[in-house]
């Protein structure tokens, strides 16, 4: 296991939850001082500390060990774009109608949107449901070298069919 992914995991959860370092230690039995370690990469975690946490946080135990995001994909990027724009989850929940309980959820890997949900947020946020996935990014890339390489297209034919594929999963 990471202890950065770890950390930053653990750093995003209390965060999401409005708690201080402090109430969080406090909460699991240890110090501030060990939680503020464990945010920044610089200790590692106990098993039985990951289980206090786990339960403290109500999460599954996996989601503070997992060294990337296995949950469901969005709830990362979700948290990040958020947190730039200045929107509180509570907020962007209510202009999104979801649950503002389903949407921490979400930026804590614990559920998923589903995707007219995802669509509300993008808007929200001004991104593209693209933004929110990797996977996608990289596969569009890919399809823009073949086209290039294999079929010989021109840049300018190339963006017109990115596009449309961008609209379609939008």
């Amino acid at each position: 296991m990471s202890n950065l992914y770890f950390g930053d995991r653990l750093h995003k959860l209390r965060k999401s939850r409005g708690l201080s370092l402090e109430e969080v230690a406090l909460g699991v039995g240890v110090t501030s001082s060990h939680i503020s370690q464990l945010e920044n990469g610089k200790r590692n975690p106990s098993f039985s500390l990951i289980s206090a946490l786990s339960n403290y946080f109500d999460v599954d135990p996996t989601f503070l060990m997992e060294t990337k995001n296995m949950f469901f994909g969005h709830g990362e990027k979700i948290y990040a774009f958020r947190e730039a724009k200045g929107i509180s989850l509570v907020e962007l929940a209510l202009r999104a109608d979801i649950e503002p309980a389903h949407l921490l959820k979400v930026e804590n890997g614990q559920a998923r949107l589903k995707k007219e949900e995802l669509q509300r947020v993008a808007q929200i946020l001004g991104k593209s449901i693209i933004d929110f996935n990797d996977a996608i990014s990289t596969h569009l890339n890919t399809i823009r070298e073949i086209c290039l390489v294999i079929f010989n297209m021109d840049a300018g034919d190339i963006e017109e069919l990115i596009q449309f594929i961008e609209e379609r999963i939008n």
